[in-house]
């Protein structure tokens, strides 16, 4: 749900609420996929790089506002938004170090020297207490090039979303 106000043609106030979610991860091996799994002769290791991965839920409570410069007949649109961060689940993994990994079988495999760090809240009931907070900001711009013609030639844009944290202080267990 949102709300806008123009109090002008060139520019916009806006209010907004979301409940967002996103998994991911970072220099996640290519080792780990399953035609990689799959081709590899059983009992042969292999080494698998540092990696990290998670998963997050989080509410936002958001301004916005937005304003059309016109140079030269040319318009820009600036935007800034300020947010405010409830998070309510996470689970985040961390490889230390490189390991070994080594498939047995089809439905079995080793590692050799792992070394993870892990985090999570649990999930009980989606969104059934907040267990932490943040803030971030998201910037845009979008640029367009007028013709002598209806409409335009060009418009370009580009945007920085979500600079920023949550930081999760309740019922988070740690594990080395």
């Amino acid at each position: 749900p949102s709300i806008a106000f123009k109090p002008d043609e060139n520019q916009s106030i806006a209010v907004f609420t979301r409940m967002r979610s996103v998994t991911g991860g970072n220099r996640l091996p290519g080792d780990y996929s399953y035609f990689a799994i799959t081709r590899r002769p059983f009992n042969q290791p292999f080494q698998i790089e540092k990696y990290k991965g998670g998963s997050i839920n989080w509410l936002e409570i958001g301004v916005n506002y937005a304003k059309t410069l016109q140079i030269n007949d040319q318009n820009i649109d600036v935007g800034l938004s300020f947010k405010y961060l409830r998070g309510y689940d996470m689970v985040h993994l961390k490889s230390n170090r490189t390991y070994d990994h080594s498939v047995i079988n089809t439905n079995d495999f080793t590692m050799t020297g792992p070394d993870f760090s892990f985090a999570y809240t649990p999930l009980q009931n989606m969104l059934s207490a907040s267990r932490g907070s943040g803030a971030s900001i998201d910037l845009g711009f979008n640029y367009t090039m007028n013709s002598d013609k209806d409409g335009y030639l060009l418009k370009i844009g580009a945007s920085l979303m979500d600079i920023g944290t949550i930081n999760f202080k309740e019922n988070v267990t740690h594990l080395r």
